[in-house]
């Protein structure tokens, strides 16, 4: 059975194309990524799940195009989340980025979580 990726879905904005080339630029180095539908239901989840065999880790991430900030939902979300010790990071790119920009973000997922730099003061 083929499922669509809901990625791919959306893709015609550049937010969507980032997600889709560090999606695949994670999964070629044994990362396994679940992509989090929006939805009323979902309303300020972060974007990506992400879980690595090797590491044994979780990582929750929210894709951002360079300079945007956090929604008011999200912001709310994710300190839910903290509150139950569940980190968030936020990674920024566009659909012009490459892998030297993939390989900046996917370090930035072992250093401590960064969404609280994301609210806009």
């Amino acid at each position: 059975m083929t499922f669509l990726d809901p990625i791919k879905v959306k893709n015609n904005n550049p937010e969507s194309q980032f997600k889709q080339n560090f999606k695949k630029f994670l999964e070629k180095r044994g990362w396994i990524v679940m992509y989090m539908p929006s939805s009323v239901y979902s309303m300020g989840w972060p974007d990506l799940l992400l879980c690595h065999p090797k590491f044994k880790c979780q990582k929750w991430v929210e894709a951002k195009v360079h300079g945007r900030v956090l929604r008011t939902t999200q912001i709310n979300r994710f300190k839910e989340l903290a509150s139950c010790g569940v980190d968030v990071w936020v990674i920024e790119g566009d659909d012009k980025s490459i892998e030297r920009d993939f390989q900046f973000q996917l370090e930035l997922l072992f250093k401590p979580a960064n969404w609280y730099m994301y609210i806009k003061t």
